[in-house]
């Protein structure tokens, strides 16, 4: 079951521009609202105040149907592709919260970037039958290079471990981070 990629202007970017004005705990309430209006939407509540923030999932109800369903309204609300598991992942509306927050960006240039590179993988994963478009791997790479040279030097023991890194390690956490890569599909 895929969830079809959202359309310019649609839910996904009207909220994305609405958390890109927000700030701290503007955006959290924002995106709080969100989860806990679908929730209760899932669960044929007409109000988000059926959901308490620290509610787990489980016990107000939902199960593995409802949580594909809540899934499949968030993932057309944010415009990312979310996992079957992301409500038992994430078991109550705030840890939910927290995690879409880090996958959307707080609205600052960084987390602007980050937010596109949520877009890309998601819009990889809907890539549909022939896979990601040719030589996509490749200028992944050659991203990947031109920011680990413009990138400032971690301090500490991080600095260490990405210096001893080789490039297999490297690559070996961009396919944990994003998916193997598909060879043919490059």
């Amino acid at each position: 079951d895929r969830t079809e990629p959202v359309r310019a202007d649609g839910p996904a970017d009207r909220l994305a521009d609405r958390l890109a004005a927000a700030t701290g705990a503007d955006r959290s309430k924002l995106l709080l609202d969100v989860v806990r209006r679908e929730a209760a939407a899932v669960l044929g509540h007409t109000s988000p105040a059926a959901i308490a923030p620290d509610q787990v999932f489980t016990d107000i109800g939902f199960d593995s149907l409802s949580a594909v369903e809540l899934r499949d309204r968030l993932a057309a609300r944010t415009g990312l592709r979310l996992p079957a598991s992301f409500a038992f992942d994430h078991p109550t509306p705030s840890e939910l919260v927290e995690h879409l927050s880090g996958r959307l960006g707080g609205g600052h240039d960084d987390d602007r970037v980050l937010a596109e590179l949520a877009r890309l993988e998601s819009a990889v994963a809907d890539a549909g039958p022939d896979g990601p478009p040719t030589g996509l791997g490749t200028r992944l790479r050659a991203l990947l290079a031109r920011v680990e040279t413009a990138a400032p030097a971690p301090a500490g023991d991080v600095a260490a471990r990405l210096e001893s890194a080789s490039a297999a390690d490297l690559l070996a956490f961009i396919d944990d981070e994003f998916g193997p890569e598909d060879p043919e599909g490059e």
